[in-house]
């Protein structure tokens, strides 16, 4: 009886843990540096997965302007015995104009499987060449009137 509960464990363990490599392996994620931004200002924007990937899918930058990237990097992290492994792809990116602006997901196939990221939504201000142009406009239009 307690060889068949010992199996029984054992299983159990390796189940759960091949369970939890795999579920670690399908981790996708997005970030930015700077969620609040001007227009020309340069943001670098990151897409980090586990494992090993192919067939990366660059997300959609519209308002924004890419002007390197990507550039990947990887990690591998040993510990107890333990080995996991990421990459990065990373862009940076310049808004165009002014609004609340979502970057769509990017995707990825990992062990066969495609998966999305997270989507990463930017605010967009003037930025200071604009707001100097517009304190011009306004100081003319003040001089005009007045």
């Amino acid at each position: 009886m307690k060889i068949n509960s010992l199996y029984k464990y054992f299983a159990t363990t390796i189940i759960l843990c091949a369970l939890t490599v795999s579920i670690y392996a399908q981790q996708f994620n997005a970030t930015i540096n700077k969620t609040n931004a001007v227009v020309g200002e340069q943001l670098q924007i990151s897409f980090t997965f586990n494992g090993q990937g192919k067939n990366f899918g660059q997300p959609d930058f519209k308002n924004f302007q890419v002007i390197a990237g990507p550039s990947q990097s990887s990690n591998m992290t040993i510990i107890n015995g333990n080995m996991t492994s990421s990459q990065s792809l990373t862009y940076w990116i310049v808004p165009q104009k002014e609004g609340t602006f979502k970057i769509g997901p990017a995707t990825i196939t990992i062990d066969g499987k495609q998966i999305a990221s997270n989507v990463i939504t930017v605010s967009v201000g003037k930025g200071q060449q604009q707001q100097a142009q517009g304190n011009q406009r306004q100081q003319q239009q003040q001089n005009e009137s007045g």
